[in-house]
């Protein structure tokens, strides 16, 4: 905990004045770091959310030593990641990412709401039974938790 202080203390270096604090929300982000489940954060359009993560959030894990390529950013609204909103290419864009580095890495997704799911070629649709047919497809979800 100490470590995590001293950190916190370096970002107010990092902190623009005109900005609204935002401390109790990047508490929140690290003391979940590292439980293995997907981090989600929603708000108020506007509110920050791409700023906390992006900005706020990535100092704080650049001063704790993750270096810039194990930080994956995709922003899903711009038209130069507008492929990635496929859940096969977000895959295949993070594993090129992380290449054959081991160690964490943290992929930063904007805008996830933008992504499609797409149907898995792997299953026949006909033996799906009905009530199980949103199986026939894969999501970003799906792709996150095999990366």
């Amino acid at each position: 905990m100490v470590k995590e202080e001293r950190v916190l203390n370096k970002l107010t270096d990092f902190k623009d004045t005109s900005m609204i604090e935002r401390e109790y929300y990047l508490q929140q982000l690290i003391s979940k770091q590292g439980n293995g489940l997907v981090k989600v954060i929603t708000g108020p359009r506007r509110a920050g959310k791409s700023y906390l993560l992006f900005v706020i959030f990535k100092q704080y894990l650049q001063s704790t030593g993750i270096m810039d390529d194990q930080i994956i950013e995709v922003a899903l609204d711009r038209v130069s990641q507008m492929a990635l909103r496929n859940p096969y290419e977000l895959e295949k864009y993070i594993k090129a990412c992380i290449g054959a580095e081991k160690g964490k890495h943290y992929v930063f997704i904007d805008e996830i709401q933008l992504s499609v799911k797409v149907k898995n070629p792997l299953l026949d649709e006909a033996v799906i039974a009905l009530e199980d047919r949103e199986l026939a497809y894969i999501t970003f979800y799906d792709v996150l938790r095999i990366c």
